[in-house]
């Protein structure tokens, strides 16, 4: 029998989100909706200021005939002024296409031109050429929507009209534009807020980058359904970020798995200063209870501006084990989750009062999951159903039909498990699956979990080159030059090949890495510190570069 989830909160029903932050203005128009630190201090919006803003923006909007229905683009980095904006186009009734700003030039053109995009608010750091978008009617300064004056009225909005294209990560040619109703959003907000408790006046720590459905849905149309406060980072720094924390003392941060291993890296490196004895005792607190070693902890979270932490929510990425298990060890209060852009994101996230954190949890409520086709070791398709799978790909019906069955499932395209008690397990990415010649399957997800466990791996890829596995490694310089002073390359090779031989002891010999690659350049990334598989073929190693694990 699955196991059910304990202390559901009721459900909220599902509306568009800015019918619900209509709501908040009313009930709680002092509340402080948004804030970021400035040079002078603190600047902060409340409710009622925040929707005066976005009336404005609305105004703005209809003088340049948009209605509901167009596409308004928004491109550019996280600031108040981002989230002013892209309420704005909802309070509209028109639909967002956010972009990273971090695009070319060609690239952000080509998404806005597929979108048939009228309008689009940009930052100051980003070309556009008007010139090449024949549908564009205007583009607006992303700086100067706080200086619009003016009201509006909110339009008669449903459920089923277009709230959000988001263009998956790809490369021009194939990216797919997906399209989320306000149904698809306001269901998957009702689900979440069912399992995590997220009220009035709590802080929710905003890190990742805006133009994502993860911390659109997580961050900011969650923050306005129940009257929350956005806390906008300033930047990624790592001083700024811990000030910011320690400010602001957050009850809920949503991650991506790699800021967290950054930081777990972190506190290791730090317990590894200690003098002997000390560093003894914090390794045999791995033997106290749990309350014990969040005791004990408590003041490393309070310094690092955790110490109120509800819930510390990582999705994105698989979460590598030795991160999940550091945290909890240190008392964080982490859970990983699953989802994506296709489910408006949320699929699954582990129960508060009982995580299992090697899995990305149970599905939210009303959120259908099942495996196709599982093989013997019940490992399949994970596909989801439920009202927070998107309409579909914008005009692209062909591509829809692939991973939209008749009866409603979207086939994800990850490879995954349920454990007897329902919880859910990712294996890896059906694209990325390596069959030997003996016709076994390799994850290598699973291997690379592995290999970042090493103090002095960084970031690797495993892919398969000539029949054997191959890991290309950019290795932790600064971990290697305390290890090895006046390093050179060959003894960065070779201890490189030593770490790879400790982690192959551990694994079947199909699923050994057989040679490695050496890189000094981080690997190509997403903004959600993804790395892009699509990018390192096997066809780009150059063999003749790598190096033999074993002699």
């Amino acid at each position: 029998m699955p196991l059910k989830r304990r202390h559901l909160k009721p459900s909220i029903g599902i509306r568009p989100p800015i019918e619900f932050f209509m709501d908040v203005v009313e009930s709680h128009p002092d509340l402080v909706a948004m804030e970021i630190k400035k040079e002078g201090g603190w600047k902060r919006w409340t409710e009622a200021e925040l929707l005066k803003h976005v009336k404005a923006v609305s105004l703005k909007l209809r003088s340049l005939a948009v209605g509901k229905g167009d596409r308004v683009g928004i491109v550019g980095e996280n600031s108040p002024e981002w989230v002013v904006a892209f309420l704005g186009i909802f309070y509209t009734g028109a639909v967002a296409v956010p972009l990273d700003a971090r695009l070319t030039r060609e690239e952000i053109e080509h998404f806005l031109n597929i979108a048939e995009t009228s309008v689009v608010f940009a930052s100051s750091s980003v070309e556009i050429n008007r010139d090449n978008i024949p549908s564009l009617r205007d583009i607006i300064p992303l700086e100067s929507v706080m200086e619009f004056e003016g009201d509006a009225m909110l339009p008669s909005i449903s459920l089923d009209d277009e709230l959000l294209i988001l263009f998956t990560s790809g490369t021009t040619g194939n990216s797919k534009g997906v399209v989320l109703t306000n149904r698809n959003v306001g269901s998957n907000i009702d689900s979440f807020l069912q399992v995590l408790e997220i009220y009035p006046g709590d802080r929710i720590f905003c890190m990742l980058p805006f133009h994502h459905i993860f911390p659109i849905t997580t961050n900011i149309l969650a923050g306005i359904t129940v009257g929350a406060t956005m806390t906008l980072a300033r930047s990624l720094k790592p001083n700024e970020l811990r000030e910011d924390l320690r400010d602001s003392e957050p009850q809920i941060m949503t991650v991506v798995p790699l800021i967290l291993e950054k930081m777990v890296k972190r506190i290791q490196k730090e317990i590894e200063k200690l003098p002997a004895l000390k560093r003894g005792f914090v390794k045999s607190l791995k033997l106290a209870p749990a309350g014990i070693r969040k005791r004990i902890f408590s003041k490393v979270r309070e310094e690092m501006g955790m110490g109120k932490l509800r819930y510390l929510v990582s999705g994105g990425a698989a979460l590598p084990e030795f991160v999940s298990s550091f945290l909890e060890f240190m008392g964080f209060p982490v859970l990983q989750g699953y989802g994506l852009s296709e489910t408006s994101p949320v699929v699954s996230v582990n129960p508060p009062e009982a995580p299992r954190n090697k899995s990305v949890g149970l599905p939210l409520p009303g959120v259908e999951v099942k495996i196709v086709d599982p093989d013997k070791d019940g490992i399949g398709e994970i596909a989801v159903r439920g009202d927070l799978v998107m309409k579909g790909y914008y005009k692209n019906p062909e591509e829809t039909k692939k991973v939209i069955t008749e009866d409603g499932w979207f086939l994800t395209g990850d490879m995954g498990r349920f454990d007897k008690d329902g919880y859910l397990y990712i294996t890896g990415r059906k694209k990325s699956v390596i069959v030997t010649m003996g016709g076994k399957n390799i994850y290598p997800e699973e291997i690379e979990e592995k290999l970042l466990e090493s103090p002095f791996i960084l970031e690797t890829l495993v892919i398969s080159r000539e029949g054997q596995l191959v890991a290309v490694i950019h290795p932790n310089f600064d971990e290697i030059r305390n290890e090895i002073p006046g390093m050179n390359e060959e003894r960065i090779k070779e201890l490189l090949r030593k770490e790879v031989r400790k982690i192959n002891e551990h694994l079947a010999d199909y699923k050994r890495i057989r040679r490695i690659m050496v890189v000094e350049e981080e690997l190509p990334k997403t903004t959600t510190q993804k790395v892009k598989r699509y990018i390192i073929t096997p066809e780009s190693i150059p063999f003749e570069r790598t190096i033999k694990v074993e002699e």
